[in-house]
């Protein structure tokens, strides 16, 4: 049996065409040699070339080099290199971070803190229980926000405040507002003691 291919215009063995389940005769409207080309054009890869065992090129920067130099998903090989696919996704978490600094503000939501620098600024659980939501989640906080459609319960801190408020239960800047300075002084007496 035989059937025209849409892109070459040539008719061909049903055989030479590949396998759909979706269609009536399960097979694509385009020849194998088609369809191959339009994919390889598509995702950038050059055609398939035969390689030492043990090597492979990557799509980014073409570049052959050993298997064990990509990541792997059970048996499959990535098909960036461990290098292109850590700058690529790079890429991907530094934009899902300006989103969600973009939604909850790109200073310290401490009130007596300046700080505006994007390299000091991280997202807080208001209510706490950072540690087990992030386990929970499996990481990647700013993903998990921007899937669910920035909750309420999470503000921006600086490292310091950030740190400050999961370790004493409050941010420096409020403790000498709230705070005599020998209530303060106790205190920080206290932390040290605990500390050594």
């Amino acid at each position: 049996m035989n059937k025209k291919c849409i892109k070459c215009n040539t008719v061909k063995d049903l055989t030479l065409f590949v396998l759909d389940q979706r269609r009536k005769d399960l097979r694509t409207s385009s020849c194998k040699e088609c369809y191959n080309k339009y994919r390889r054009d598509r995702s950038g890869c050059t055609p398939r070339e035969v390689f030492p065992k043990g090597f492979k090129r990557c799509c980014t920067c073409k570049e052959l080099k050993e298997v064990k130099e990509f990541h792997k998903y059970g048996k499959v090989v990535y098909w960036k290199c461990k290098p292109c696919w850590n700058k690529y996704t790079a890429i991907i978490r530094k934009q899902e971070r300006d989103k969600v600094l973009e939604h909850y503000g790109r200073k310290c939501s401490c009130s007596k803190c300046p700080e505006t620098k994007e390299e000091f600024l991280t997202i807080d659980h208001i209510q706490g229980k950072g540690h087990r939501h992030r386990k929970k989640i499996g990481g990647h906080i700013n993903k998990w926000l921007i899937k669910n459609n920035f909750p309420l319960g999470f503000q921006v801190l600086c490292f310091n405040c950030n740190s400050a408020k999961g370790i004493y239960g409050m941010c420096p800047h409020e403790w000498k507002f709230t705070l005599t300075k020998k209530e303060f002084a106790d205190l920080m007496d206290q932390l040290t003691t605990v500390l050594k």
